[in-house]
C-alpha cells in the first residue's frame, strides 16, 4: 500500500477539521488521561477520521492509537499476522 494516497486525503479531510476546532479551541473541554496528558473532542475526532482512513485502505489493520487507554493484552494485536 502506498502511503501518498493516504497522506493526500487525510490532508483533505483533516485541513477543515482543525479550522474548524482552532475557531473555538479555548472552549474545548480539557480532560486529563491517566498518564497526565490532555485530551479533547479534537483529539477523539482526528484520530477517528485518520482510523476510517486507514481502515478504508486496510480493513484487517490493527491500530493502536494514542487515544486508546487499554491496559491489557489485546489479542487483535498479539495475534495479528499483518501489519500492526
Amino acid at each position: 500500500m502506498s502511503a501518498a494516497p493516504l497522506w493526500d486525503e487525510l490532508t483533505e479531510r483533516l485541513l477543515p477539521v482543525f479550522t474548524e476546532y482552532r475557531t473555538h479551541i479555548a472552549d474545548l473541554p480539557v480532560e486529563v488521561k491517566a498518564d497526565k496528558t490532555l485530551l479533547t473532542e479534537a483529539d477523539v475526532a482526528v484520530q477517528r477520521i485518520i482510523i476510517d482512513a486507514i481502515r478504508a485502505r486496510e480493513p484487517h489493520a490493527v491500530i493502536i492509537a494514542e487515544v486508546d487507554e487499554r491496559q491489557c493484552t489485546r489479542e487483535e494485536v498479539a495475534g495479528a499476522d499483518g501489519r500492526v
